[in-house]
């Protein structure tokens, strides 16, 4: 994993951001046709290997001092583009994950396309007619570090842009052993 094409961009609200690659990124939880329940995004989550945790993590102060002097903001960001990876007790791993993802509907309602998905030979894929994108797929991922105001809070995210599959994972649903159950004919009582 690395991270590649690093540009400084102007977004939409005339503030500095970053726009970047990061190539042969391990993707995890992808909600690229639909939104995710929990958000209401279009999102992907990628869990940083050291190698990458350190650059990515600059680009991202980069962009909020640039933003904090710029705004003349004297406090700490609310969110910082990446978070901890938690084991199933709760406790952090130590392992850097960011969530990237993109609008699905606009403040005035209007439901706005997914982000593009391409294949390895740059051909656009519907997403409809692929298959579900599983856990551990490799992908290049391109995304914007880019600060934000909500409800007088700020912050740095992460806009998922794009997408390029270079090794799908194919997710199969549940993988549960069906052999402790026994076949009940109709005509059995429960």
């Amino acid at each position: 994993m690395k991270i590649t094409n690093i540009k400084e961009i102007t977004d939409f609200n005339g503030n500095m951001a970053i726009e970047c690659l990061i190539k042969n990124a391990e993707i995890k939880w992808a909600f690229l046709a639909e939104p995710s329940d929990m958000s209401g995004k279009y999102e992907v989550t990628i869990e940083l290997d050291n190698e990458v945790e350190a650059e990515y993590i600059s680009l991202c102060n980069k962009v909020w001092n640039t933003y904090k002097t710029a705004k003349k903001l004297k406090t700490k960001p609310q969110a910082v583009g990446f978070g901890e990876v938690k084991d199933e007790d709760g406790n952090e791993t130590g392992i850097k994950k960011l969530v990237a993802k993109a609008i699905h509907t606009s403040r005035k309602g209007k439901v706005l396309p997914p982000p593009l998905v391409i294949d390895t030979s740059k051909q656009k894929i519907d997403l409809k007619e692929y298959p579900t994108i599983g856990n551990g797929t490799v992908a290049n991922v391109k995304v914007a570090i880019q600060a934000y105001e909500f409800n007088k809070q700020h912050g740095v995210s992460v806009k998922l842009l794009a997408l390029q599959i270079v090794k799908l994972v194919e997710y199969s649903g549940s993988s549960v052993n069906t052999d402790d159950f026994d076949e009940i004919e109709d005509d059995e009582e429960f």
